[in-house]
């Protein structure tokens, strides 16, 4: 009995532990990615379904139907079609838009069809043509039940990377800048600005641990849109002994100062690069349906 007893605790104890860490990593991402409530011109992005059309048999034989819908976006910094943001992850396939059109023939029977297309979408009215398969003497349709599924804004990021021999600091750092978004050619008022004024190490001693003080600067990203980015510091160091010590830590937006705590034991190092990003945008799903009668 005191076995099993125990067991029960070390089990409950292990998914205890793995709740929480499967908890900070949730966290780490949802801080990274933001809430598009900060984005008004992502919440007030539009796509609709407008009007299904039947055009009877196409040259295949099979149900031909146009379904005109339109998307509107108030910024060219939040377009449609993006695909979803992925931390860290550079190249990101276009999601483009799904349109399914379900209809109901005339003695019951229902049949299908799908568009995919993984490309951006411009704003405006738009007009696709679903093919729907048709059996030999089925009937005609007499409604249907339209779906149309795509992805509104974008994620910007723009990275400061200072390296350099010895401890930290920014006077003894070789400073190089790259930006990278979820969709191509984005203009670059939709990128948010970043400067870096200070880098500091400060050295521990024993139980104390050197730390990695920092200080920048970012502006906002798009007027229209009134969206403050968000800010990720990794920093790594070489230590003498040739050890390799990591920290990273997501910041909110506003931030312009960070203190990072390294791990390991307080042994100054031999290398550093240390890297914040500004983080502006993010990419949200965006569905509409509608059904009737044709």
């Amino acid at each position: 009995m005191k076995r099993k007893h125990r067991s029960k605790i070390k089990l409950a104890l292990s998914l205890s532990m793995a709740g929480i860490l499967l908890g900070l990593i949730g966290q780490f991402r949802s801080e990274v990615l933001a809430s598009p409530a900060d984005n008004v011109c992502i919440t007030q992005a539009t796509a609709q379904i407008n009007q299904l059309r039947y055009l009877g048999k196409n040259s295949n034989g099979d149900d031909n139907v146009a379904v005109e819908w339109q998307v509107f976006s108030q910024s060219e910094c939040v377009p449609f079609g993006s695909g979803l943001f992925v931390p860290d992850r550079v190249n990101i396939p276009l999601f483009g838009f799904e349109l399914r059109v379900k209809i109901k023939r005339r003695l019951g029977n229902e049949d299908s069809g799908l568009v995919i297309k993984r490309e951006l979408l411009s704003s405006g009215a738009k007009t696709t043509f679903v093919a729907i398969p048709r059996g030999t003497l089925e009937t005609d349709p007499v409604s249907y039940t339209a779906t149309l599924k795509t992805t509104v804004g974008a994620v910007q990021t723009f990275n400061r990377v200072n390296t350099g021999l010895g401890v930290p600091s920014l006077t003894g750092a070789t400073q190089s800048t790259n930006q990278h978004s979820t969709v191509p050619n984005m203009p670059a008022s939709c990128f948010p600005s970043l400067s870096v004024s200070a880098i500091n190490f400060i050295p521990g001693s024993g139980a104390t641990p050197d730390n990695v003080a920092l200080t920048w600067a970012s502006g906002i990203v798009n007027a229209l849109c009134n969206e403050q980015p968000r800010f990720k510091v990794k920093v790594i160091l070489r230590r003498p002994a040739g050890n390799v010590d990591t920290v990273e830590t997501v910041f909110a937006p506003n931030s312009t100062t960070a203190q990072l705590q390294l791990p390991g034991a307080a042994s100054g190092a031999i290398g550093f690069n240390v890297t914040i990003t500004a983080l502006a945008g993010n990419v949200i799903e965006k569905t509409d349906s509608q059904s009737g009668n044709f």
